[in-house]
């Protein structure tokens, strides 16, 4: 009878130090799965919007978080785009005459960017606005 007592305790101690691992495994994967997903949460969304006349952009926010911006963009007047210049960008959207239009631009790093319309010399006509990225 002592004998059996014995070989119970031994199995009850292996049990504890296995679900003791279990507890240590399964705490260090809910830790590493939030710094995963704190990560990602690192990118944002932001929509800004735009509009577009004869050498003026007017921006309803001037800066936003690093992530994906998307340029709601609506063209008044004249023949334009959208560009973005800086921080190792330089992306340009379509040339449209007056309607609407969106154009998606990743921030990676945060600083102060020029965005201009590329068309003929309307960025040095003064068709240009400073975003900045924090």
């Amino acid at each position: 009878m002592l004998k059996q007592m014995e070989t119970r305790t031994a199995g009850s101690k292996k049990m504890n130090r296995y679900l003791a691992a279990i507890a240590v495994v399964v705490g260090l994967l809910a830790i590493t799965g939030s710094a995963v997903h704190a990560g990602v949460n690192k990118s944002s969304r932001t929509t800004v919007k735009s509009t577009l006349t004869n050498y003026k952009i007017k921006l309803k926010k001037k800066s936003a978080k690093r992530g994906t911006v998307t340029f709601k963009i609506v063209n008044k007047r004249g023949y334009h785009n959208l560009c973005v210049r800086g921080k190792g960008i330089k992306k340009c959207s379509k040339k449209i005459s007056k309607g609407k239009m969106t154009f998606r631009v990743k921030f990676k790093k945060k600083g102060r960017y020029i965005l201009y319309c590329s068309v003929g010399n309307h960025e040095k006509l003064g068709m240009k606005t400073r975003f900045t990225v924090r």
